[in-house]
């Protein structure tokens, strides 16, 4: 397809040099100095850490020490529900303290007679 599109752009109206040149390898398919300049900036995949390339935890250098909840099952653990339920439940030093001043009057509970 190359080859004809050549042979056309050689000879068919509306066609300038600079598409010749890029069907034929000319200088359009040649990267420009700043493009080079950019490409000479970009970090190479051997400037790498092999993790970045493999994605593999294994791979990945500094890893931290686990602890003992790591070897855990999920189920020794609390469920978001229980959490939820901790989170919201009243702690006996949230109450405050009150003063009871005065007479406290708590009336006799009346009993129903028997028939």
């Amino acid at each position: 397809m190359l080859a004809s599109f050549s042979a056309f752009a050689e000879d068919g109206p509306g066609f300038s040099i600079a598409a010749k040149e890029y069907v034929d390898g000319g200088l359009a398919q040649r990267a420009s100095a700043a493009q080079g300049a950019l490409a000479d900036t970009a970090v190479q995949p051997g400037d790498l850490a092999d993790v970045a390339t493999t994605g593999s935890y294994e791979d990945l250098s500094g890893k931290p020490e686990l602890g003992s909840a790591a070897t855990a099952d999920a189920e020794d653990f609390a469920t978001a529900a229980q959490g939820t339920k901790a989170d919201n439940a009243v702690l006996t030093n949230t109450l405050g303290t009150f003063e009871v001043t005065g007479i406290l009057n708590i009336p006799t509970p009346v009993l129903p007679t028997a028939p």
